[in-house]
């Protein structure tokens, strides 16, 4: 694979440069001990979208928790703003970042996650500094399983498609990508693991940053 030569290089975050869906996964059962509770064994096969008004009134109603909904909720998210910033990077992310960006590579995030999640995150990692540009779709009303995401990096800095490559987990995000025409790598996320012959399909290769990084030209 041949993936230097490109110019422009799309990264997801949440699950592509950081390693957070075995963190989404917990986060029902470790919110309730924070709290102070013990939580049920099975809570977090469960209640799996933590950030979200349902799973703010599932934990409230299960754990009688102090509060409305609402209160619930914006303690959730409170609590999971200030702890995301932690969640590791992926194995080998930042070598592959410095990697590129020392070749004169022009790098992007484009998350779906929300500023208040990606951008202290970003900022603890101290990696800001090799990327254009830290986008969150989310926060601009855009998606990238609709493509208008993509219509917006790619206006708003003049990138030629071709000369971009995409990076992500996601099986939607990858097939809208062979849609409109942008090479893509799908990344490796045991998530999404049920979901490998439609990555390798509608992608250019389906690698881990690890494997990729080590395809460098010596």
């Amino acid at each position: 694979m041949d993936f230097l030569k490109y110019k422009n290089y799309i990264f997801d975050f949440d699950g592509t440069l950081v390693n957070s869906m075995p963190y989404w996964i917990s986060r029902p059962s470790e919110f309730i001990k924070y709290k102070g509770l013990n939580p049920k064994e099975d809570l977090d096969k469960r209640v799996f979208f933590f950030e979200s008004l349902e799973a703010a009134e599932a934990l409230k109603n299960e754990y009688n928790l102090a509060g409305s909904v609402k209160e619930v909720f914006e303690e959730m998210k409170k609590w999971i703003y200030e702890e995301y910033r932690y969640v590791d990077l992926k194995e080998k992310a930042f070598d592959l970042i410095n990697y590129l960006h020392s070749l004169g590579k022009n790098l992007f995030i484009l998350s779906a996650a929300v500023d208040e999640l990606i951008q202290p995150s970003v900022n603890h990692k101290d990696i800001k500094k090799y990327f254009v540009d830290v986008i969150s779709a989310s926060s601009l009303k855009l998606s990238k399983e609709e493509g208008n995401a993509f219509d917006y990096i790619l206006e708003k800095y003049n990138l030629k498609k071709h000369e971009t490559l995409v990076l992500d987990d996601s099986p939607l995000v990858i097939k809208k990508c062979k849609e409109i025409g942008i090479d893509s790598f799908a990344i490796k996320e045991d998530f999404y693991e049920k979901y490998k012959d439609e990555l390798i399909l509608n992608s250019l290769g389906y690698y881990s940053l690890e494997e990729i990084y080590n395809k460098r030209p010596e």
